[in-house]
């Protein structure tokens, strides 16, 4: 027996999930209209249909694009960084059909990854994989799988609910067999590193590699 029942969390990660978006269901609807047109009809291989990161330079986008900036800006704060000030470093549509999956992945070069689900058949999720590497190598059998023993877990997408996570957190996309998804995902960074330090390769941003 412990002398004292007692767990210390160490190292906690958080994912951040903001209430609807701004505009309601016609921004919502205004939105998926804005993807689906960045989207190409087919591609050469796989199913999943993907526009370029470069959303964020887009006119249209702006808004929304001053949204997340707002949103990632609040979620700096709530966990005591010394600097709020970020920018959305890349911006994209993709198109999934019914029961899709991808291995989780991190996201390069960002502090900040977000997800903003636009159609979202039930079962639709974000799995994210435990980020420790002996995790995923020395796996003890459990009894019963629960918040302390999971190698994985899975957050449900609900459309129009952005989830805003650290980058480094391994993630990947598991569709509903109810129907296809449609989703804007993309990055934040620190504005200083991505305009001065370490800008993006691809076009859509202020700075330019050299």
């Amino acid at each position: 027996m412990f002398a004292a029942q007692d767990i210390v969390g160490l190292f906690p990660s958080l994912a951040f999930r903001a209430g609807p978006l701004p505009g309601g269901p016609e921004a919502l609807q205004s939105l998926a209209a804005a993807a689906e047109a960045q989207i190409p009809a087919a591609v050469p291989q796989g199913e999943r249909r993907r526009s370029p990161p470069t959303l964020q330079a887009d006119p249209g986008f702006q808004p929304l694009v001053q949204h997340l900036e707002r949103l990632a800006a609040e979620a700096l704060a709530a966990a005591d960084f010394k600097r709020q000030d970020c920018v959305v470093t890349a911006l994209w549509a993709e198109a999934h059909p019914p029961g899709f999956a991808e291995p989780p992945a991190v996201a390069p070069n960002a502090h900040f990854a977000f997800v903003l689900p636009l159609a979202a058949p039930q079962g639709l999720g974000l799995r994210i994989a435990d980020p420790r590497p002996a995790a995923q190598v020395i796996v003890p059998m459990v009894s019963e799988p629960n918040e302390l023993n999971a190698r994985e877990v899975t957050v449900p997408l609900v459309a129009g609910q952005l989830l805003l996570l650290p980058g480094w957190l391994p993630q990947g996309l598991q569709g509903g067999s109810a129907g296809a998804a449609l989703l804007l995902r993309g990055q934040t960074l620190f504005r200083n590193m991505a305009e001065a330090i370490s800008p993006p390769m691809w076009t859509g941003m202020t700075a330019n590699r050299r």
